[in-house]
């Protein structure tokens, strides 16, 4: 902790001597925490875009149970067909997205089976508002969107 330089010199040196022991420890360590795995790779993207990435583990066991362990925009429940993802509701690749921010996450389903669908699948990089039109139709996606802002008011607000 104190000299960072050091530690890593020293796990360059321990990668060089036995690569593929390393590799191994790595890809157990990806399989036994894709959380850890998932929130890692979100923070790489947000860095690279010089956004911000504030949504804490904390904020997030807070949403999953606001939205019930299901998904925000169809109510998909965790389960046999389906896992939750953590969404961008402003899609990351869209140059209005504010970052891995509570203000911006909400769970999508995500079929377990490959090349199955899930919200998250299908609204992809597509302006949530358009797509929760197409997806749900006028009436229904009015609906959702309320309850979504409603949700983040309510991570908006600052803790009592």
């Amino acid at each position: 902790k104190n000299n960072p330089e050091h530690f890593r010199e020293k796990e360059r040196k321990r990668y060089q001597a036995n690569p593929e022991k390393k590799c191994q420890s790595t890809k157990r360590w990806h399989q036994n925490n894709p959380e850890k795995r998932r929130a890692q790779h979100r923070k790489e993207k947000t860095r690279k875009r010089n956004l911000p990435h504030t949504f804490t583990a904390t904020q997030r066991d807070f949403m999953l149970e606001y939205w019930h362990h299901a998904c925000a925009y169809c109510g998909n429940h965790e389960g046999l067909l389906w896992t939750l993802v953590d969404d961008h509701f402003i899609p990351f690749a869209s140059p209005e997205c504010p970052g891995t921010v509570a203000t911006n996450m909400l769970p999508a389903c995500h079929s377990i089976a490959r090349g199955g669908g899930g919200c998250n699948s299908r609204k992809h990089s597509t302006d949530p508002h358009v797509w929760l039109r197409r997806q749900f139709g006028n009436k229904q996606a009015a609906t959702i969107e309320k309850v979504i802002m409603k949700y983040f008011a309510l991570v908006t607000r600052p803790e009592d």
